[in-house]
Parts: structure tokens; sequence; C-alpha cells
């Protein structure tokens, strides 16, 4: 069994590094976010080995997507370092352990598992995670709710709720 981390990332540009024939490919260079570089994403290169290949179609068991078909794109499981990263040509939050257990990664045989989500994944991990075993790290990127963080450019100051001084007034409807 496996005790590293499992995390899930969206990655547009798998599909064109690895396509799902060249599944007798064993370790790879990747580059991730060489194309989309933005303040929340820069890029990364590392060598994974690749330990599971998918098209990215499942059904859900649990939470938002149970009973419901995805659809991810080209996916892989890979190892980095001593980590277990799964990859996924297309967006999607995840809610369900099947984003990992696809690839017949056990979500109870893992120490850690990191998801990129608002707060959707908790029904599709409360079999292995209970409340209080959940912790929320709010990162740098578009879904923070510290609006402190962004440069906000032509925003009319102050504005509530960035600027203790502004009041705000509901409208009277």
């Amino acid at each position: 069994t496996f005790k590293e981390f499992l995390l899930y990332i969206h990655y547009p540009f798998f599909k064109t590094q690895l396509p799902i024939s060249h599944i007798n490919v064993n370790l790879l260079h990747f580059h991730f976010n060489s194309e989309t570089e933005s303040e929340f994403s820069k890029p990364f290169s590392a060598e994974a080995e690749i330990i599971g290949i998918t098209d990215g179609r499942f059904v859900g068991k649990l939470g938002l997507f149970a009973g419901r078909l995805l659809d991810c794109g080209p996916s892989a499981a890979l190892r980095i370092g001593g980590i277990t990263v799964v990859v996924m040509t297309w967006r999607q939050q995840t809610a369900d352990a099947m984003f990992f257990e696809q690839f017949g990664l056990n979500v109870a045989d893992a120490r850690t598992v990191c998801v990129k989500s608002r707060g959707h994944f908790r029904a599709g991990f409360m079999p292995w995670f209970k409340p209080e075993q959940v912790v929320e790290v709010d990162t740098a990127g578009l879904t923070s709710p510290v609006l402190e963080r962004f440069d906000f450019k032509g925003l009319p100051r102050p504005s509530f709720p960035l600027d203790p001084s502004a009041e705000w007034t509901p409208p009277d409807w």
C-alpha cells in the first residue's frame, strides 16, 4: 500500500504531452503550466513515473457526482518523487474518490489526500475523512476568500468589503 499524498490537478495540455497510445512509456519529463503562466500558475517541470493512464471517463459514486458520467479527457496517475499526482485534461471539481479510484488508487490507503475545491469535495470523501480531519488551505488563486490578496484594477475606492472605511447600504427594494 502507498502512504504518500494523492493530489489532483487540472492540466489542459496533458493530452498533447502524453496521448493514450503511449501507455508503454514508463518515465517522462513533464512541463506543467508551460503555456498558461499567470500570477496563480507558474511553470513547473518534473520527471514522473507513469502509474496509470485512462481516457478520463468514469461514473461518480458519491456526493456531487454520484451516478453521473464524467469526462475529464486523457488522464494519468503520475508518481513525482514520493507523491502520487492525478492529472486530467478537462477541469472538474475533485468531489469524488473516483478521480483516484479510476487508476486503482485506494483513498483509504493514503496518508494525505489533497484536492483543490471550494467545498464541493466534502460529500465525496466523507467515508474516509470526518469534518474534523479536513484541513482547508487558502492559497493564492481565483477562489480565495481573502480579497486583500488581489490587485484590483479600476475598482473605485473605497469599496465594501475591501476597505474598512467603506459604507454599504443595501438597496431599498
